[in-house]
């Protein structure tokens, strides 16, 4: 096992030494010192690091599993040239695998040398013994460069999408059954067919639509149906004469973005735009508010 950056340090078991043959034990250290040779204590963290915002997800592990992988194949690239053939170094794998599954305790064996699973140590013996088993320097920077830009790209996008604000879904509400009605209590005649008031109230709808923050309740998986229904009254400078809640939806949260929409749609507290000339100034104009949440048109 190599520990350390700067002053790197190489620990093996005591009993190693007892257990293995001199020329297995250089083919441990070659092995070692080409892991330090690469940096590879320091990149390691570095992986390490920049998994964390995305190690819930099962690509993170598999791509982190095969820069393990890799390494070890490619310090044995290395110490592998430092030996007569390339089978010399294939068998001495060979003998410290089997030394540490029989000779080793399972605390000590861990310290021996990198990764021994059954899978992992055929294929690095493989990958020594087949034709095409050298591994060029720009073949494992480009996938280094590869593994670094798409664990970049996965952090990005976790981050936009953990930090992204929620934002008034009126728009789309109004094509999933969730939408607002504004209906005239009609009571007298002239205001009632004041041509100014269809057009204000147009006006005053597409305001309340765009302060109409939809709850969470109300979007799937949820999908809460309810309507709330609310009486608005107006004077002629726009102030609040009356605003009754006359039907609830039967969830809080529907009735308080319902009310929320009219709140923010004053223009200053307690008052709306003031409304059209051509309406009675003696009479307040009222009107009734049908929030529909998830209902057919």
């Amino acid at each position: 096992m190599t520990l350390g950056t700067f002053r790197p340090v190489l620990i093996f078991p005591r009993k190693y030494f007892d257990t293995v043959s001199e020329a297995d034990f250089a083919s441990a250290v070659a092995h070692e010192l080409a892991h330090v040779r690469r940096h590879d204590f320091l990149l390691n963290l570095i992986y390490e690091v920049l998994r964390l915002p995305v190690s819930f997800h099962p690509a993170a592990f598999l791509i982190k599993a095969r820069i393990d992988e890799t390494r070890e194949l490619a310090c044995d690239e290395m110490a592998a040239g430092a030996h007569l053939t390339r089978a010399a170094y294939a068998r001495s794998l060979l003998n410290i695998a089997h030394s540490m599954s029989s000779g080793l305790n399972s605390s000590n064996s861990g310290c021996a040398l990198g990764l021994f699973d059954t899978n992992t140590l055929e294929e690095r013996t493989m990958n020594l013994l087949g034709e095409n088993h050298r591994i060029s320097r720009s073949r494992r920077l480009v996938f280094l460069a590869i593994v670094l830009a798409t664990l970049a790209t996965v952090c990005i996008g976790v981050s936009a999408f953990s930090f992204q604000v929620a934002q008034p879904d009126s728009v789309a509400a109004e094509h999933s059954g969730t939408y607002v009605e504004i209906m005239r209590v009609v009571k007298d005649t002239d205001t009632a067919d004041s041509p100014d008031v269809r057009p204000y109230l147009a006006h005053f709808k597409q305001n309340l639509v765009s302060h109409w923050t939809i709850p969470t309740s109300a979007r799937p998986p949820e999908n809460k149906v309810g309507n709330t229904l609310i009486l608005l009254a107006m004077l002629k400078n726009g102030q609040i004469a009356e605003l009754d809640l006359l039907k609830s939806s039967g969830d809080e949260s529907l009735d308080h973005a319902a009310a929320n929409s009219i709140k923010g749609s004053m223009v200053s507290p307690q008052h709306f735009p003031p409304l059209p000339d051509s309406v009675d100034a003696t009479k307040p104009l009222p009107v009734l508010l049908l929030f529909h949440y998830n209902q057919k048109h």
